[in-house]
C-alpha cells in the first residue's frame, strides 16, 4: 500500500514531514504533495514525477506562482495520485471536491483529516457540501473524542467511519533541552523581564480569533498590586496582519502593564527559551481543535487557562490540569491565578509526564498506523 497526504499550506510542512518519517518507521510507503507549491516529498522509497521537478522551482516566482496554480493544480492532483492507494487529505478545501469522486471511481482509499477550522469555519452551505464528500470517504479522522463527537453530531451518517488519532509533537525534545538548562532566565534577560514579574502568555499566535484585545480589556481592570507582579508576551509571530498587530499593541499600551509583543521568527530553541520561560498562558479562542503550541506551553509547566467552550477534555482524561473559565469568569480566575500562583502551579506537576505520554510521536503513531490499515 502506497500513501499520498495531499495538503496546502506551507506552515504544515513540517508536522507532514514528521508523520511521514514516523510511519515510515513504521513499515510504510509515504509521500506527501503540497497542492499550492508542488513541494512533493518522498519519505520512502517512491519516485517523484518528472513533471514535479519542472513546475515546483516554475512555483517559486511569485508572479507564476498563481497563474500556474491555477492552470494545473487539478490536473497535477489528479496525476500524482495515480500513483498511489491511499490518498490521506488534510484540511478539505473545494479544491478537492470534483477531485473525489475520480479517486472513488478509481478505487483509491480515501481519508479525510480534519485539523478543526476546515470544520470550525465552515458556512452551512459548505457544510453540505462536506456532508456529501464525507459519505463518499472510507476513513474520516480527528485529533480528539470530543471532536469526533462534535462532528458527529452534526454529521451523524460518518459516525462508524469516524476515528481517532491526533498528531505526536516533535518540540518536547528541545523544551525538554532548555529545562534541564534553565534557560528561562535567558528569554528574561533577553527582553528586559524582571525576574520577580509571573510571566503570562496570551494567545499563541497572531490571528484576531485569539482575541488579544478582549484580554487585554481584562487586564487594563486588574488592581495596581497585581499589574506591579506580572509581565504580558504576546506571541504574534504566525498569522495576522500587520494593522491588527498594531491594534493590539495600542491596547496593550493602555493597560499599564510591561509587555513584549513577538513578531520576529524564532528558531525552534529560542521558541523553547520562550516556552519555558513563561508561567501562565490563556487562551480564549474562537475554536480549536487541539493546539500543539499549547501543549508545549503545558510540557515546560505554564499554567493553562483556557475557555470552556474549548474542546480540550482530552486533557482532563489524561490527568493533565489545567483552568477553564467563561467570558464572564475570565477575570476573577485571571486575578485568583496570579495571587495564588505558587499553590496551583504545584496542581501541574504531573503535566510534563502526561503531556508526553499524550502527544509525543513514539505514543501517538500507532493510532495513525491502525487506521491506515484497517479495512
Amino acid at each position: 500500500m502506497k500513501i499520498l497526504i495531499l495538503f496546502q499550506y506551507d506552515n504544515h510542512n513540517k508536522l507532514i514531514d514528521n508523520l511521514g518519517s514516523e510511519l515510515v518507521k513504521k513499515g510504510l510507503s509515504v509521500a506527501s504533495f503540497n497542492v499550492v507549491s508542488f513541494r512533493h516529498v518522498c519519505y520512502s522509497n517512491l519516485q517523484k514525477p518528472w513533471w514535479v521537478h519542472i513546475m515546483q522551482p516554475l512555483l517559486m516566482v511569485p508572479k507564476l506562482r498563481g497563474i500556474l496554480a491555477l492552470m494545473v493544480k487539478r490536473v497535477a492532483i489528479i496525476n500524482i495520485c495515480k500513483s498511489y492507494d491511499y490518498i490521506d487529505i488534510h484540511v478539505l478545501d473545494n479544491i478537492y471536491d470534483d477531485i473525489i469522486p475520480l479517486l472513488i471511481k478509481q478505487n483509491k482509499k480515501v481519508k479525510f483529516t480534519i485539523w478543526g477550522s476546515d470544520f470550525f469555519k465552515a458556512t452551512p452551505e459548505r457544510k453540505e457540501e462536506q456532508r456529501i464528500l464525507y459519505k463518499m470517504a472510507d476513513t474520516v479522522q480527528v485529533v480528539t473524542e470530543q471532536m469526533r463527537k462534535i462532528v458527529t453530531d452534526y454529521f451523524p451518517e460518518i459516525k462508524e467511519k469516524t476515528k481517532v488519532a491526533d498528531f505526536g509533537n516533535s518540540n518536547l525534545a528541545n523544551i525538554k533541552k532548555q529545562l534541564s538548562k534553565k534557560e528561562s532566565n535567558s528569554f528574561r534577560e533577553a527582553f528586559n523581564i524582571p525576574h520577580d514579574k509571573i510571566i503570562i502568555a496570551l494567545g499563541t499566535n497572531a490571528s484576531d480569533r485569539q482575541r488579544h484585545t478582549l484580554l487585554l480589556d481584562n487586564f487594563s481592570k486588574l488592581n495596581t498590586a497585581l499589574k506591579d507582579k506580572i509581565f504580558l508576551m504576546i506571541p504574534m509571530n504566525y498569522g495576522g496582519n500587520t494593522g491588527y498587530i498594531n491594534s493590539v499593541r495600542e491596547k496593550a499600551d493602555s493597560t499599564s502593564i510591561p509587555f513584549v509583543i513577538i513578531t520576529e521568527f524564532m528558531p525552534k530553541d529560542e521558541f523553547a527559551k520562550m516556552v519555558v520561560a513563561c508561567d501562565i498562558v490563556i487562551t480564549i479562542q474562537v475554536t480549536d481543535s487541539l493546539s500543539a503550541a499549547l501543549q508545549e506551553f503545558l510540557y515546560a509547566g505554564s499554567i493553562l487557562i483556557a475557555g470552556d467552550w474549548l474542546p480540550y477534555e482530552i486533557y482532563r482524561d489524561n490527568g493533565i490540569y489545567y483552568r477553564t473559565v467563561s467570558l464572564e469568569s475570565l477575570m476573577q480566575t485571571t486575578e485568583d491565578t496570579i495571587l495564588n500562583f505558587e499553590s496551583i502551579k504545584l496542581k501541574c506537576e504531573h503535566n510534563q509526564e502526561n503531556i508526553f505520554k499524550l502527544t509525543d510521536w513514539s505514543h501517538a503513531i500507532d493510532k495513525w498506523v491502525n487506521i491506515y490499515r484497517s479495512k
